[in-house]
């Protein structure tokens, strides 16, 4: 008896083992919590010619500002209200470096202070039942300013703002504010993580405002969806192991995501290659681009890029497994030049010629040579694409050709061989070089009309995070 009621009560107690064990571990399970929540962003700064001679701060919304600093926190402490009454402040530097704030209106000096040798002056907007919109330089922004006067004798303009405001203000500045809430959700999540991993890498400012970092136009693109985008996802990072990522992302890829450590340098196991039938199943406005490039013309823009060469007369491409460009060598007969990785992606971008590679997902073929170094039957039926030819099935059927894992095999009068069908290593030979390829962007990450893609097809923000880096969590 003592053993039969043993055996009934196993079961029992490993069932309510099980639930105190999953309840212990989940009180003690954390999501990431990110320490700083307040971005310093770059309106006019040196490093890109923007600082600024004076500037104009009207509050739109709330009633005046008041003037102090930002403390080591980041948190804004009042010196100084003698601007509550003012809608609109103007501020400039005066004899002897002094910035000064004054009243738009009346020409009233507010507040001065010498910033080289007191610091940046803090502003915020006074509120008035709602949160403030302040306007700076053509653009609306949430939270506040600080200005510091520059050695050149020009100012330096920063957004103060929340984290989630200043995600608001980069959704709708990088992905168009008309397309599918998941993919709204998925660039909030990538905007968010992407600042979380920039704290302070502009020195004295976390992120810029341009595309250097993230566009971020404030408030003047934001809508209800944007918005809302923003709030579904608030206080949420993408993780590897717990941290966060760098969560890059761009416009298309034409085809196929690229390893990090094959156009940048760090080896980041969330950001590999893999095909991505996504981006190409939706028009992006760059599905397909083709530009012919005399040898005269490459000539130059290599000497114009530094390198010396001749006449360049032949260029080996090679490409990584899923086809994008990973080097170019150029060579005149004599003299070899190699690039590798961003820059053999962008060595023929021209202004001067109008040509361009807009991604790292290109071929290119010489006037007397095949892209893919592939033939048909005999050495006079070049294949310039293995992408638009069909196999015959051992039942009489034919489909169009795909390949996995950067190769396919192919039968030759010598047997079987396996190539690769991007035509890799390929010596490309003429007086003309053709370059064909599509998407837009350095195609490390997620792409943003890849995403649209998914979010139309019926996937939710977690299965575009969960594609476009690999690996990851969301907390």
């Amino acid at each position: 008896m003592t053993k039969r009621i043993g055996s009934l009560l196993r079961p029992i107690l490993f069932l309510l083992t099980s639930f105190l064990l999953l309840t212990f571990c989940a009180t003690r399970a954390k999501a990431y919590t990110n320490a700083v929540t307040t971005i310093r962003v770059g309106l006019c700064f040196e490093r890109n010619g923007s600082d600024t001679a004076d500037v104009t701060l009207l509050n739109e919304v709330g009633n005046g500002f008041d003037f102090g600093y930002f403390d080591s926190s980041r948190k804004f402490v009042k010196v100084s209200d003698a601007g509550k009454n003012s809608k609109s402040i103007y501020i400039f530097i005066f004899a002897g470096g002094n910035t000064v704030v004054m009243d738009s209106g009346t020409n009233a000096v507010l507040y001065q202070q010498n910033t080289a040798a007191q610091g940046p002056i803090g502003i915020m907007p006074i509120q008035d039942g709602g949160k403030c919109e302040t306007w700076c330089k053509g653009f609306r922004y949430y939270g506040g300013f600080e200005v510091t006067a520059l050695s050149k004798g020009t100012l330096q303009v920063l957004n103060v703002v929340d984290i989630e405001d200043y995600v608001k203000g980069v959704v709708p500045a990088e992905m168009s504010p008309s397309w599918p809430i998941e993919a709204l959700k998925a660039q909030a999540m990538c905007a968010r993580t992407y600042v979380a991993m920039n704290i302070n890498s502009h020195g004295t400012f976390d992120v810029c405002n341009g595309s250097c970092c993230q566009v971020y136009y404030g408030r003047n693109t934001t809508n209800a969806a944007t918005d809302s985008a923003v709030d579904a996802t608030a206080g949420k990072y993408v993780l590897y192991n717990g941290y966060p990522c760098k969560t890059f992302f761009y416009s298309s890829n034409g085809g196929a995501t690229e390893a990090c450590q094959n156009v940048w340098t760090e080896n980041l196991p969330y950001l590999v290659e893999k095909f991505d039938d996504y981006d190409t199943s939706i028009d992006t406005g760059y599905n397909n681009w083709t530009y012919t490039y005399t040898a005269e013309e490459i000539t130059d823009i290599l000497n114009s890029s530094g390198y010396k060469i001749g006449t360049v007369t032949s260029i080996t491409p090679i490409y990584t497994a899923v086809g994008n460009i990973y080097s170019l060598t150029f060579s005149d007969g004599k003299n070899t030049v190699t690039v590798e990785k961003q820059e053999a992606g962008d060595i023929l971008c021209s202004s001067k010629y109008g040509k361009y590679t807009h991604s790292q997902h290109f071929t290119i073929s010489g006037s007397s040579s095949s892209a893919t170094g592939l033939y048909i039957n005999n050495n006079s039926n070049m294949l310039g694409s293995i992408f638009s030819a069909y196999a015959i099935g051992g039942d009489g059927s034919t489909s169009k050709v795909t390949v996995s894992g950067g190769s396919i095999s192919v039968i030759t009068g010598s047997g079987v061989q396996t190539v690769n069908p991007y035509g890799s290593g390929s010596n490309q030979t003429g007086t003309t070089f053709t370059v064909t390829g599509s998407g837009w962007g350095h195609n490390v990450g997620m792409s943003q009309y890849g995403a649209k893609a998914m979010a139309l097809a019926g996937k939710t923000y977690v299965d575009i995070i969960n594609f476009y880096f690999t690996g990851v969590t969301i907390g």
